[in-house]
């Protein structure tokens, strides 16, 4: 078994505990790059209790692909509340946190939900 997996099943018998909150945000990430939304999804409500303690960096990528994972199920909703949380934490961060290659993605979900879209600057 790698550690990969490993680490899965340790974050969903333990609520996270054994992998930390980056190595949750990390493997969300993975199933989202992957095209596994409803799998990232699991991972980010799981990820949910530790929202508020997460450092600026974890915090910003969570809010942002979590906002990404839910526009790409369609759930308009949770989309924009996330994506618009996302966009203030990601100015806020004044970092580059989100991977450029994703930019493009977020300002085109955030224009689809009626969100202003973050500075195309960055």
């Amino acid at each position: 078994m790698t550690w990969t997996r490993t680490c899965v099943l340790l974050a969903v018998g333990l609520g996270l505990a054994g992998c930390g909150v980056r190595g949750g945000i990390r493997h969300a990430i993975y199933h989202y790059e992957n095209g596994e939304y409803d799998e990232a999804k699991q991972v980010w409500v799981d990820l949910e209790a530790r929202d508020a303690g997460m450092p600026l960096k974890a915090r910003v990528r969570y809010l942002v692909f979590r906002g990404l994972t839910h526009w790409r199920l369609g759930e308009v909703v949770a989309a924009r509340y996330y994506l618009y949380w996302g966009q203030k934490a990601y100015e806020e961060a004044g970092e580059m946190w989100i991977p450029p290659e994703n930019l493009p993605e977020m300002r085109e979900a955030l224009q689809q939900l009626e969100i202003a879209p973050i500075a195309s600057t960055r």
